[in-house]
């Protein structure tokens, strides 16, 4: 049977990273951040969102039987990454479109990834470089189809684990240089996407109590760096920060263990925008949250 290895919870109950052992073998497990680009095989119409990962003693011995069998292996990681085909809009450029209201086959952009893991069995962190080719839709002729490109290059980095008993930690960071290419008519080619922060980090720190038994503090910073709300790159919305604490007891009721949780969010109230986006040819702003307080309970059956 598997045997958990490794579990590192989040906010509201969530499971941020967990590590299954089965004999030799590891399943890593993590919660759903469309925010960070971890999706759920649901929201793709259950498309494959996982990756096979193989310890090898040595890597070019294990692979020339396979180069000589003619196959090609290449340095890191090739992934088709899927994404939802978008909607044909009524006009473009105040012109007329020929397909409007058509429903784009869904993407298939190509990731290459290399990245190393170190494993402390207490604590860990890994690091990755990658670049990520895009389709993305412009008209061509009175036809809004998939000619274009977004071309992303960057660096993850995070950390996790629990270094000393009862504090445990999960962090990360990205950076990202993204870029506009095959634009329709050339217009804004090498400009940054709408809402592709360079930068986006975050910090969660758990700490159970050991005066008191099932009690539990945690708190979380979020920072995300400018975004450009338009093509044309000539309006931004503010980097911010976030701040958050929380706290959870557990405890029995009627022999059933029960967990009491209560969060604030956005301890400081920052009035931000959390990000842009948009319905090609009118984009839009998504406001933060402001100060919220949250109380929640869980009953295991």
């Amino acid at each position: 049977s598997f045997k958990t290895r490794l579990k590192i919870p989040g906010p509201d109950g969530q499971i941020m990273h967990s590590e299954l052992a089965y004999e030799d073998g590891l399943i890593f497990v993590g919660q759903a951040c469309p925010d960070e680009k971890k999706t759920s095989p649901q929201t793709l119409g259950g498309a494959m969102t996982s990756g096979l990962y193989i310890y090898v003693d040595n890597v070019d011995t294990h692979c020339e039987p396979a180069r000589a069998a003619g196959a090609t292996v290449s340095d890191g990681c090739l992934q088709s990454v899927p994404e939802p085909g978008e909607t044909a809009p009524a006009t473009s450029g105040g012109q007329p479109v020929q397909n409007a209201g058509e429903i784009l086959d869904p993407y298939r952009g190509q990731q290459i990834e290399l990245g190393a893991k170190f494993d402390g069995t207490r604590y860990g962190a890994t690091a990755a470089v990658f670049t990520l080719a895009q389709p993305s839709a412009i008209v061509t002729n009175g036809v809004f189809q998939a000619d274009g490109e977004r071309r992303h290059t960057g660096l993850e980095l995070a950390v996790f684990g629990e270094p000393l008993a009862g504090l445990r930690l999960l962090g990360g960071a990205t950076y990202i240089d993204a870029q506009l290419e095959r634009t329709q008519d050339g217009a804004n080619e090498g400009n940054e996407p709408i809402g592709v922060p360079p930068v986006k980090a975050n910090f969660n720190l758990e700490y159970d109590l050991p005066q008191l038994a099932g009690l539990t503090l945690d708190g979380r910073v979020v920072y995300t760096d400018e975004q450009y709300t338009d093509a044309a790159n000539s309006n931004r919305i503010d980097a911010w920060t976030r701040l958050d604490f929380g706290l959870r007891q557990a405890v029995t009721l009627a022999g059933k263990p029960v967990t009491l949780r209560g969060r604030i969010h956005n301890v400081t109230d920052e009035n931000y925008w959390a990000t842009t986006g948009g319905f090609p040819g009118a984009n839009y702003l998504v406001q933060g949250e402001p100060r919220t307080f949250i109380l929640s309970a869980s009953v295991e059956l």
